[in-house]
């Protein structure tokens, strides 16, 4: 799906939009990486505790800290996040985001 997402962004949607809300379900997109658009991110909850128990230990330890560890550290320096709850915005600052960029 996520291949599927930059092939079709770059063949039907660049360009036509004026921003793009990217959903962090564990495994991102990217898009901050090859879109034009300004990019916010919404993210209903931290996925760490997911990948623990639902995943084999190889591919949960992979999803923790490439997943939205890596992603919240290297690739949204500048994209606002927005999350639904108070429990997920602490949640998401105890991750990476420290009291950064995460509205309620």
């Amino acid at each position: 799906m996520y291949f599927w997402a930059f092939i079709y962004y770059i063949l039907r949607f660049r360009g036509k939009y004026d921003m793009i809300v990217d959903c962090q379900n564990g495994i991102p997109f990217f898009t901050p990486l090859y879109a034009k658009e300004p990019v916010y991110c919404l993210m209903h909850h931290v996925h760490q505790d997911v990948f623990k128990i639902c995943l084999p230990k190889t591919l949960g330890d992979a999803g923790r800290i490439y997943g939205e560890k890596a992603y919240a550290a290297f690739f949204t320096e500048n994209v606002p996040f927005i999350t639904v709850s108070q429990s997920s915005r602490l949640e998401m600052r105890t991750l990476v985001w420290g009291s950064g960029n995460t509205s309620h």
